[in-house]
């Protein structure tokens, strides 16, 4: 298994979430 990449995944998506969340409360 690559936890490097598993790590980057959950760092993405995350931040994915985070912008999201960011531009609703912006808006």
């Amino acid at each position: 298994r690559n936890f490097k990449t598993d790590y980057l995944k959950k760092i993405h998506s995350q931040w994915i979430l985070a912008m999201q969340c960011g531009w609703t409360l912006m808006v």
